[in-house]
């Protein structure tokens, strides 16, 4: 066994435009999918920032910079957020739906 790797050829020249917008839309795919996933997650990490800000705060027995209604919210920002997450999630796991 000869110890040769063989690469494959690059696609013709003609095929060009049709390797570009594939990669294009690519991009495009992945981007969006960036988006939906990095978004929630980065208001659930700002939000348990400021709550924990907050509490370390209150051990040191400073008050507290949230009061109890604005961590509330703050709690709910996150449940909702995380629930957006999971939805995301789920779309992008979920098997493609044959057209019958």
């Amino acid at each position: 066994m000869s110890g040769n790797v063989t690469t494959p050829n690059p696609p013709p020249s003609e095929l060009g435009p049709v390797f570009d917008a594939f990669s294009a839309e690519h991009q495009e795919v992945l981007t969006r999918l960036s988006h939906e996933l990095r978004a929630p997650l980065t208001s659930v990490t700002t939000f348990a920032r400021l709550l924990l800000g907050s509490v370390l705060l209150e051990q040191e027995g400073r008050p507290p910079t949230l009061t109890l209604s604005e961590r509330v919210k703050a709690l709910e920002a996150i449940v909702s957020e995380t629930e957006r997450l999971r939805a995301s999630i789920e779309r992008l796991l979920e098997p493609p739906q044959s057209s019958s």
